[in-house]
């Protein structure tokens, strides 16, 4: 969604220490990592066990306000641990939970006007390009992950006010690279594999339109 805000997968350290600060921080990141992974499917490792590479995280107003109580809860509690201290052993862990929520309030703070924001293009690319599973495993992860792309688009016209030109244009020119990817990139991977099926083809066909009817939609509000 983030079109790679983040684009990185959270790996904590977990370290056994005595000290109870130290033990409260790899609680913290425990349920930080837990959490961000629900917000955040397509930003999860890359494993053929990892169920939630087949979701995407749909922009609904109640999926904005758990990241508005992510953002809130884990915020507060970073400020909790002392991370100054010289012998505090998770300065590293920290550095990357506060990047993580600096970049999702700035996301918060712009989505509504920012159409760049939606863009399912980055789940679908690392899973085709990243050999982590075998051929047909990963297909089938993308077919599944494709029924709910034009649902994805409908949402997010409906979260958009006014996007401000320049983004607006970047999005575009974003979404059409997304275009091809469904309209060339995939569908030659498919074929190449011989693994082209009608659902596959529809599937497609409907995510080809969802993301041309949302080019369209945010080059509408340029007539404005």
């Amino acid at each position: 969604m983030l079109k790679r805000i983040f684009f990185i997968t959270i790996c904590f350290s977990i370290l056994s220490c005595d000290k109870i600060a130290e033990k409260d921080f790899s609680a913290f990141t425990s349920d930080f990592v837990r959490d961000y992974a629900l917000l955040f499917p397509d930003e999860t490792p890359l494993s053929i066990k990892n169920d939630k590479l087949s979701v995407l995280a749909l922009p609904t107003p109640s999926y904005f306000d758990s990241l508005q109580q992510f953002h809130q809860q884990f915020s507060t509690e970073l400020k909790q641990f002392d991370v100054q201290k010289p012998d505090f052993a998770f300065k590293q862990d920290a550095h990357k939970a506060n990047n993580i929520l600096q970049n999702i309030g700035i996301y918060l703070n712009d989505y509504k006007q920012n159409p760049k924001r939606f863009n399912v293009l980055h789940g679908f690319k690392r899973i085709l390009e990243t050999p982590f599973a075998s051929d047909d495993e990963r297909l089938q992860i993308l077919l599944d992950k494709l029924i709910s792309v034009p649902t994805f688009y409908e949402l997010a016209k409906r979260q958009l006010s006014k996007p401000k030109h320049v983004w607006s244009d970047e999005a575009v020119e974003q979404h059409i690279q997304t275009f091809l990817f469904f309209d060339e990139t995939l569908p030659n991977f498919l074929n190449q594999k011989g693994k082209m099926t009608p659902q596959y083809a529809m599937r497609l066909e409907a995510a080809k339109l969802a993301v041309k009817d949302y080019i369209a939609y945010v080059e509408s509000f340029k007539l404005d």
